[in-house]
């Protein structure tokens, strides 16, 4: 099973699940300590217009608190305590965290930072994203932004102002209705692994056609050798992945 080159191109899910609770600090410095290839995370703005790292758009889940964060201000947010299950079935706590602490600590790695928008951002957010960016001192080659359907206009707009970052749609079965958009607007592909499962042959065009444009294809979430091996065969670039580690 040659699997060697997609172990080299792993990105950890919200930081690496097993050295901290998700979009954390400690999750984050794991996956640096283990040399990931890309981190991925999660940002969105707080009621105060502070972007703050976190995946759900509400704490329920993580605190019992039926808040959302937009709806909520950072002084009461960063109090917080939050608690997770994790993919290893231990619990883990940690806090929220600023999107500028993320951005100091990832400048201090060699990971590529894979930095998805919500959908409670719009283009005052997307330029104060940037704008954070800059100020940062961060290589601009380790920054990589996402974002869903939900916001893919978002990724439209920041190409038309931005012409080097590099961009990538978050992509599920019905992915085929903005190929042509990627393609136009040099966007590469971040696509759930069912894309794979429901039409092998597609999958493999679909990559070769962002190929043949200069764009990659990533893969999520891939927990298993197995189907990593398939993947690098069908010409996947790098996967996002749980548990698997470099």
């Amino acid at each position: 099973m040659k699997v060697q080159k997609l172990l080299n191109k792993l990105v950890a899910h919200r930081g690496g699940k097993f050295y901290g609770l998700e979009n954390t600090k400690e999750a984050f410095e794991g996956a640096i300590k283990f040399n990931y290839y890309g981190i991925e995370c999660d940002i969105q703005p707080t009621k105060d217009k502070l972007l703050v790292v976190h995946h759900d758009l509400n704490i329920l889940g993580f605190t019992g608190l039926n808040k959302d964060i937009v709806a909520t201000e950072w002084e009461e947010l960063k109090s917080l305590e939050l608690t997770k299950i994790e993919v290893d079935k231990n619990t883990y706590k940690g806090k929220i965290m600023l999107f500028d602490d993320f951005l100091d600590l990832i400048k201090k790695s060699s990971c590529k930072a894979f930095i998805e928008m919500k959908e409670t951002f719009n283009i005052e957010y997307v330029h104060m994203m940037f704008d954070k960016i800059e100020k940062s001192n961060i290589n601009k080659e380790q920054i990589v932004i996402i974002a869903n359907k939900v916001s893919f206009n978002l990724l439209i707009e920041i190409r038309k102002f931005n012409k080097e970052v590099k961009l990538q749609f978050v992509a599920y079965t019905d992915y085929t209705n903005y190929i042509d958009d990627c393609l136009n607007n040099q966007i590469d592909l971040d696509v759930s692994k069912n894309v794979y499962y429901e039409n092998k042959k597609e999958f493999k065009t679909n990559i070769e056609k962002f190929h043949l444009h200069g764009l990659e294809v990533n893969c999520w979430v891939v927990d298993d050798l197995n189907l990593l091996s398939e993947l690098e065969s069908m010409g996947v670039d790098y996967i996002t992945t749980d548990t698997i580690r470099p």
